[in-house]
């Protein structure tokens, strides 16, 4: 994809999201946009996961017996969603947790840029939101394992990014 088709992606999507999330909003309130655009973005992360799998050519019914095979995999599949959905973020591996951090949020600017921001610096909108996204991403990645997941840091709190860290 060129740079400039890559870019009109990344906006595409997230104004999409931006104009959807106003509409819901607008007719059943903040509270019950959140709780929806948390659940479609877990469905639509998951659906996203099975596509990357495919395109990196992880097998569909692979087993991730340790740590180390699903952090590989998540890796991977994380660069692809980042480039897909406009965030910079990275990946480390702590014993038996993987920390995924994203520093830089298209999502979050648009937020700021629409009015938004008072309910992501309440936590109201972007930690709901990126660990739904999170466990629509694991639950497509690794169907068969469960995951405990951390919403520690906020870029919208004045954090350097957003964390979230994963435990098997």
């Amino acid at each position: 994809m060129t740079e400039f088709s890559q870019e009109l992606v990344n906006y595409a999507i997230i104004r999409l999201d931006g104009a959807w999330f106003r509409f819901v909003m607008e007719k059943y309130g903040v509270e019950e946009a959140v709780e929806i655009d948390a659940e479609v973005w877990r469905d639509y992360s998951m659906r996203i996961a099975w596509q990357a799998k495919k395109h990196l050519g992880i097998p569909r019914d692979q087993q991730f017996e340790s740590i180390e095979e699903m952090y590989e995999a998540l890796v991977k599949v994380s660069k692809f969603y980042g480039d897909l959905m406009g965030f910079v973020g990275t990946n480390q591996l702590d014993g038996e947790k993987i920390i995924s951090q994203v520093s830089d949020c298209k999502y979050w600017d648009s937020i700021k840029k629409a009015g938004f921001d008072q309910f992501a610096e309440a936590g109201i909108l972007c930690s709901k939101v990126h660990t739904a996204g999170y466990e629509g991403m694991l639950e497509g990645l690794f169907p068969d394992i469960k995951f405990k997941l951390s919403h520690t840091e906020s870029i919208p709190k004045g954090n350097s990014c957003c964390e979230v860290i994963i435990e098997r």
